[in-house]
């Protein structure tokens, strides 16, 4: 967004207190903001605060990202909604300036009748370097306007008052950011759930392929497309609802049943992971079924919101997040394939897109057929994982079958990798 922003936009979003017009009712010299604000774009702006009779707030564009935005609270400065303070710029923009009154016609007196001396509203904002301070006084007779004045000049301003809601009137609590994680699914390389104290989940992209997924916890394998699919987005969506305490002591940790949180659900971002966020999610709290409270780490911050689905995840048993595709073959191609079924042995290699037989000999092959063939070797799920198998008892010590399948062999190579070799 690159909105144009005026300072007559900026004093008429904040000032207002009253419907007035200038008590010498000056002639407007061109209605405009000469001498008050020079043009910018939102991109230029690094810091705005404001302090009113509600209290004082301060934003500011975090610098390492340019995109993002932060809001101090008690002394702490935490993330702001960019959004809406996009909309406060925006607003801002849509100010209308009513009159202006050159400098040389205002008397100390007059300033201080206007509400300018001292004023109790006031403005600053720090663009490319530069801090202009604005101040707001009293309501104009007869108009919905205030005065306004800008530091180092005598020019008065009678701006609109209807953006008083927008910025001056605004709870610092609006413009903080409701989403615990602003991360992309793209950007997170590892995934790990503890219920209280027990790890019960870990998985981390594979680093031959980032589109694939591996477990480290409780099993050693793939994961399933659920974990994109439903895991990692519920909790990329987790939304404060509530911000319930900026300065949590182990009392309210307790009544929030975040002294030993049910869950802790932590995400590493970047390859290898090198930033990490942990959600810490509260205990069941009697009589709040339906409130669910958390926090950031070891935070001070606790907040409530609404996080059902996340729930029904974490409550599920990890083995729902295994991949039950047992050959894992995707669509990829293939090149070569063997068979050996209690000593019979039969043997398929595709040249372009020819499928002829290799063994036995003299035999020719069915491509519609072959291809089906392939689609159902696709197709196999596994129904039951058997931990620690007596692999005698199962036969598959000295299997009856064997079926390999291979990919095809990069130029100058006979033969590629082995895809997939299953014992039957």
């Amino acid at each position: 967004m690159n909105v144009k922003v005026t300072i007559g936009a900026v004093l008429a979003l904040l000032a207002g207190m009253g419907a007035l017009i200038l008590v010498n009712d000056p002639p407007p010299e061109n209605g405009g903001v000469v001498g008050l604000w020079p043009d910018y774009a939102a991109s230029d702006v690094d810091e705005i605060s404001w302090s009113s009779a509600t209290g004082s707030v301060r934003v500011r564009r975090v610098q390492e990202t340019a995109a993002e935005w932060e809001v101090q609270t008690g002394g702490v400065w935490v993330p702001a909604d960019p959004e809406r303070v996009e909309e406060v710029l925006v607003e801002i923009g849509r100010t209308e300036v009513l009159k202006h009154v050159s400098g040389d016609t205002v008397d100390a007196a007059l300033r201080e009748e206007w509400g300018l001396v001292n004023a109790a509203q006031t403005v600053n904002f720090r663009l490319r370097g530069e801090v202009v301070k604005l101040s707001f006084g009293g309501a104009a007779l007869g108009r919905d306007a205030v005065y306004a004045g800008r530091e180092g000049s005598a020019d008065v301003f009678v701006i609109s008052d209807d953006l008083q809601e927008t910025l001056l009137d605004t709870p610092v609590n609006e413009l903080r950011r409701r989403k615990i994680f602003n991360w992309r699914m793209a950007e997170i390389e590892r995934v790990e759930v503890r219920r209280g104290e027990e790890l019960r989940f870990a998985a981390a992209r594979r680093e031959d392929n980032r589109f694939f997924w591996w477990a480290e916890v409780p099993w050693t394998g793939w994961v399933a497309d659920r974990l994109e699919r439903d895991l990692l987005p519920s909790i990329l969506r987790v939304e404060i609802t509530d911000f319930v305490s900026d300065d949590a002591d182990i009392v309210k940790l307790g009544e929030c049943g975040l002294v030993d949180p049910a869950w802790r659900v932590t995400l590493f971002r970047g390859r290898g992971g090198e930033e990490s966020r942990t959600l810490s999610i509260g205990a069941p709290v009697e009589g709040q079924e339906n409130r669910v409270y958390f926090r950031v780490a070891d935070r001070p911050f606790v907040y409530a919101g609404k996080s059902r689905a996340l729930l029904k995840y974490l409550e599920e048993d990890p083995d729902e997040l295994r991949d039950r595709n047992l050959t894992r073959l995707g669509w990829e191609p293939l090149a070569r394939v063997r068979g050996e079924i209690d000593g019979a042995v039969f043997e398929l290699q595709r040249e372009q897109e020819v499928w002829t037989v290799v063994t036995p000999e003299g035999m020719s092959a069915d491509a519609l057929a072959v291809e089906d063939w392939f689609t159902a070797v696709r197709k196999f799920e596994v129904r039951e994982f058997i931990d620690d198998p007596d692999l005698k008892e199962m036969g598959l010590e000295e299997p009856s079958g064997r079926l390999t399948l291979w990919r095809p062999a990069p130029e100058g190579q006979d033969l590629g990798d082995v895809a997939v070799s299953v014992h039957l």
